[in-house]
């Protein structure tokens, strides 16, 4: 018997999240995931891998260290839209 650190409630069988550690019930896991319901909300919306550092400044999705590029100071891009951006640019060059 255990209770999970997200709801409270007094549970047989707890998961543990291997991002944070939390030790949660079956309803605040996520299975698909592998990860806690706290942990799925905040993974990167690129690569579903890793807990989100930032907001894409182009498109507003959640993205890692791994998959972010500070384009300036605290202003963050997502590799695809960083990607589409010098696309972009470069063709407006030629």
């Amino acid at each position: 018997m255990g209770v999970c650190d997200i709801c409270l409630n007094s549970v047989n069988t707890l998961y543990v999240c291997p991002l944070c550690g939390r030790k949660v019930c079956e309803l605040d896991f996520d299975k698909e995931k592998d990860v806690c319901a706290c942990c799925a909300d905040t993974l990167c919306r690129i690569c579903g891998k890793n807990l989100s550092i930032a907001l894409c400044e182009n498109c507003e999705r959640q993205i890692c260290e791994d998959c972010a590029i500070e384009v300036s100071e605290h202003i963050y891009f997502c590799k695809e839209c960083f990607q589409s951006s010098r696309k972009y640019k470069l063709s407006q060059s030629e």
